[in-house]
């Protein structure tokens, strides 16, 4: 019903225009409707940084207001040459014609005009009708009732919402030429609109991995502010001029990989949680090392080890490898980091009244802090006359730099997993694969252990 309503309007102004203008300067007007419609896109463009400027903080006016004032002045300009048309016409009939015929002349020009009007408001209504009907399309779907719109926002979707099902939107849709990637988008951002608890996950789709650690994302998922509005579904207005969203999407980094994303596997995963697209690879996500694993490993491929040099493994493996976190992404990339409010990782010392330094390595004794007293060291060392107990060296054990700072993985063709540092031309640096309980066991020779890597959040 809207519809119609702003119809007839278009109706009534232009043909009212045309009836007071006359047939001369209106066909003058059609001909200004024609050339303000091939040059309004180019021209609106030049106008895009002023409108930037005017309507710093509304991007929906940002995007409407240099289409509009492009069509506008051109269409004026033209208009006003119709005078320049008109006048030695009426000037002639006035002065050289009877009164019959400036009489019949007035007639057909008032009819003629009135025609040509109603022609050009039926151009201008199609024409703000088939940008209303892509525009109207996303403020439609992430707009709800009551929420704080401006008026333009809150007309134009009030208008697409009353096209649909109706002649009008079949008759706009045919006009259209918005690429369909446009719908799609808009359709995802409905999705998120309607179901906010989704944002919680957004971080755990695959292609997002890359993305969370890029400070706009990071200032965004921060903002209370901005998270509340999201989780209240405030409206397309309120979020989308939001100093945070305009800061995502002045990034065309962020916005190139958003756009690049495939919409029906990001679809299907906002709908069941599982990504049809991703779903074979099992090393994508996030891991941290199961350090009881790992020392059962080290008990196993070395063999009996001394308690006290056992103590000593554990506490450093704990110190070391707790930490850390793996990140594996779906363009064939890994990364390394610590865990948030994590310490940096290093062996921790052992008191020396537990562990006697005799028998082992200066150099590894005072890496860890072993047979120091008091902050003096008095008292370090074997009592006079007494043998000192034998206590084995303690065995160096550090991650390969490849593995530690990241790089490259690559699914080989026994279905096991080739990870090799970014820098090391291709050369394999380490090869894990699953164990039946879903753990990704990565054999460590050098070492006599292995890295078994759990999922983590």
């Amino acid at each position: 019903m809207l519809v119609w309503v702003f119809a007839f309007l278009f109706a009534l102004m232009f043909g009212a225009l045309g009836y007071g203008s006359g047939a001369i300067r209106m066909l003058v007007a059609l001909v200004g409707t024609v050339v303000a419609a091939l040059v309004m896109d180019p021209l609106a463009r030049l106008l895009e940084p002023a409108a930037a400027k005017v309507a710093a903080d509304n991007i929906a006016l940002q995007q409407m207001l240099p289409g509009f004032v492009s069509f506008i002045v051109v269409w004026l300009a033209i208009y006003g040459l119709g005078f320049l048309a008109h006048q030695p016409i009426v000037f002639h009939v006035k002065y050289n014609e009877d009164d019959a015929t400036r009489e019949q002349f007035g007639r057909m020009n008032q009819a003629g005009g009135l025609v040509i009007g109603l022609l050009i408001g039926l151009a201008v209504f199609l024409m703000a009708g088939k940008r209303i009907y892509a525009g109207g399309y996303l403020t439609a779907q992430t707009t709800g009732e009551g929420t704080n719109e401006p008026g333009l926002v809150k007309l134009g979707t009030a208008l697409r919402r009353s096209m649909s099902g109706t002649p009008w939107e079949r008759t706009f849709g045919a006009l259209d030429r918005t690429p369909a990637r446009f719908y799609e988008v808009s359709d995802v951002l409905g999705l998120i609109y309607e179901n906010p608890a989704v944002l919680e996950y957004l971080r755990d789709y695959p292609p997002f991995y890359s993305l969370e650690g890029k400070q706009e994302i990071t200032d965004m998922a921060g903002d209370e502010e901005f998270m509340g509005l999201l989780r209240d579904k405030a409206g397309f207005s309120p979020i989308v001029n939001h100093g945070r969203t305009q800061a995502l999407l002045a990034n065309g980094e962020l916005t190139a990989a958003l756009l690049a994303l495939d919409l029906a596997d990001f679809t299907a995963w906002v709908k069941t949680g599982v990504s049809p697209k991703y779903a074979g690879e099992r090393i994508l996500g996030r891991w941290r090392i199961d350090v009881a694993s790992v020392l059962l490993s080290i008990r196993r491929q070395r063999g009996n080890i001394p308690p006290a040099e056992f103590a000593m493994i554990r506490m450093m493996m704990q110190s070391m490898l707790s930490p850390l976190r793996f990140k594996f992404m779906p363009d064939g990339r890994y990364v390394v980091t610590m865990a948030p409010g994590a310490p940096a990782a290093q062996a921790p010392a052992a008191p020396a009244e537990q562990v006697p330094t005799a028998g082992m390595d200066p150099g590894l004794a005072a890496r860890y802090g072993i047979g120091r007293r008091g902050g003096a060291g008095e008292g370090a060392g074997p009592k006079p006359g007494m043998a000192a107990p034998a206590v084995p060296s303690m065995p160096k054990f550090e991650l390969p730099k490849e593995v530690m700072d990241g790089g490259r993985w690559e699914r080989t063709p026994e279905g096991k997993y080739a990870l090799e540092d970014a820098g090391n031309s291709g050369r394999k640096s380490a090869e894990g694969s699953f164990n039946e309980l879903g753990r990704l066991v990565i054999p460590m020779p050098t070492l006599k252990a292995s890295l078994v890597l759990i999922p983590s959040n």
